[in-house]
């Protein structure tokens, strides 16, 4: 984007901080799938030993029964060195540690599908998504290392179409996107107090922006294809 006629030269920074938020989430669900994966072979385990009493303690995992015998609850390390806690019922909360050094906590619905999750990275970025009934991730949270916040919401084919993004230079934007993931429009408020709003096209161009400097002057510019300025107000500023 041309900094010199949009309003919001921190634009592109704002989605940057996003595809790396985004990538960092990917991280996250990889760490839930592991946590999940631990939490459904401590079930395995427990359920493999039926006719024991309503307590069983053993030196590798516990495991809770009811008095037909099913598995309400299992901690127990997992053969890849991770460990997790299950807790059974209309909704399962399933609690795990990777080897990495990884941690996440999942919701699942009575059918076994993961409607929320909560992850922390070693790294330290930290996580929340939430799932609709088909399991795809409607609803983003994330914190960054540096604690920059970020927070999106998703469509159907999981592309982020809303997103809140505040920097570490204290900037903040409210990114909206189309259904193939290009940003369309931007709000921003920069660090000196100046704000804009950016309405770009398909290619990435600011084609409208409307400012407001830090002393209050507003601006508008209309742009072209090729950035070439259309109209402008105040003239020559």
């Amino acid at each position: 984007m041309d900094e010199a006629t949009s309003t919001i030269p921190d634009v592109q920074a704002l989605a940057r901080q996003v595809r790396q938020l985004e990538r960092e989430c990917r991280r996250l669900r990889r760490a839930g799938a592991a946590v999940l994966g631990i939490v459904a072979t401590l079930a395995i385990m427990g359920q493999a030993r039926p006719g024991r009493g309503t307590k069983t303690i053993e030196a590798e995992r516990f495991v809770v029964r009811d008095e037909s015998g099913t598995v309400r609850a299992a901690l127990g390390l997992h053969p890849n060195g991770g460990v997790g806690l299950t807790v059974m019922g209309l909704t399962r909360i399933s609690v795990g540690v990777s080897l990495e050094g990884g941690a996440g906590l999942q919701l699942l619905d009575a059918e076994g599908k993961r409607r929320g999750a909560l992850g922390l990275q070693p790294g330290g970025t930290a996580g929340l998504e939430l799932d609709d009934s088909t399991q795809k991730t409607r609803l983003r949270l994330n914190v960054a290392p540096d604690g920059s916040p970020a927070l999106r919401l998703v469509d159907k084919g999981e592309k982020d179409r809303v997103a809140m993004v505040v920097l570490p230079d204290q900037s903040a934007g409210l990114l909206v996107s189309d259904g193939a993931g290009k940003v369309r429009s931007a709000l921003a408020t920069q660090p000196d107090g100046a704000s804009g709003l950016d309405l770009l096209d398909a290619g990435d161009k600011a084609r409208l922006s409307l400012g407001v400097k830090p002393d209050g002057t507003p601006s508008l510019a209309l742009l072209g294809e090729k950035g070439q300025t259309l109209f402008r107000a105040p003239i020559g500023k």
